[in-house]
């Protein structure tokens, strides 16, 4: 189930294009001052993307776990939950801190 791999950088995926999408979005207003609705509609797209990818990367992940349980293969099952669970550990810190700053300061 290299799924599981693909599910970890889907989530690092729109953690960073959140950070770019800022870092453009400052840059686009310094100098493009009467176009910011393209960049807004250029957003929207990069979301739209990253929830399509992450939903069907979901229900894929899910369609496998069910397949890997109906086969009694717990060990395989419970391998893939920890490289998930512990995969996105760093992903849900750097988050933290990140929107944290960007909030309060």
């Amino acid at each position: 189930m290299k799924l599981a791999k693909y599910t970890l950088v889907g989530i690092y995926l729109v953690f960073f294009s959140a950070v770019l999408m800022l870092i453009f979005n400052i840059i686009w207003s310094i100098t493009q001052y009467d176009n910011f609705d393209l960049m807004q509609w250029l957003n929207y797209l990069i979301i739209g993307l990253n929830a399509a990818y992450n939903i069907v990367l979901a229900i894929i992940n899910i369609i496998n776990s069910i397949k890997l349980f109906r086969n009694n293969d717990y060990n395989s099952l419970r391998k893939y939950m920890k490289l998930i669970k512990l995969g996105a550990v760093p992903y849900f810190l750097v988050n933290f801190i990140f929107y944290f700053c960007l909030y309060t300061v």
